[in-house]
């Protein structure tokens, strides 16, 4: 913690190096922008070894017992939140607002339906993730904005990615076999 504290002055105030050389400096940057992210992957995996999700969500249902009002409590933090986090405006209190919005979101009791969809989703989330820049800023420039609209254009890409994600699986399933992972 004290590192990440120590690295966020080094960003705020400057004192990153400058430097000439054109690897360098690319090499430089990158582990400065990975550096900055490792506190997301820490708290990630704290969530996830501790299984606080789980411990939280009993522990939530049985101090509140009916759904409806864990709905509006947890509505409430979460309206709080996104009210706190677009009048103050700072980088810092970032991953606080988008851990305390993941825990919001995964203590929210979803219907079959959405939890079918979102299962959906986190099963292609990573090839997703991996996937979505190839098609809006690199290999293909400009064929997401052919859909126009910020819903078409997220549609758009999200069956982009969906299917692009079904030919990996499809391609990883005999490279796991061949390499017995």
């Amino acid at each position: 913690m004290l590192f990440q504290v120590c690295w966020y002055l080094v960003g705020k105030f400057g004192l990153w190096p400058s430097v000439n050389n054109l690897v360098l400096s690319f090499v430089l940057t990158e582990l400065y922008n990975l550096i900055g992210i490792l506190p997301a992957a820490f708290v990630g995996a704290f969530l996830c070894k501790g299984d606080v999700i789980r411990r939280l969500s009993e522990l939530f249902q049985q101090k509140v017992n009916r759904p409806v009002v864990r709905k509006l409590i947890l509505a409430g933090i979460w309206i709080v939140l996104f009210v706190s986090m677009n009048l103050i405006h700072k980088a810092v209190l970032t991953l606080i607002f988008a851990v305390l919005s993941f825990l919001i979101f995964n203590l929210w009791e979803k219907g079959k339906v959405t939890k079918k969809i979102w299962l959906f989703l986190g099963k292609h989330s990573t090839n997703i993730w991996l996937t979505h820049f190839f098609f809006y800023a690199t290999l293909f420039t400009g064929l997401i904005q052919k859909a126009k609209y910020p819903l078409t254009m997220l549609a758009f890409m999200l069956v982009l990615c969906i299917a692009t994600s079904y030919v990996e699986m499809v391609i990883e399933k005999p490279m796991r076999k061949v390499l017995k992972l």
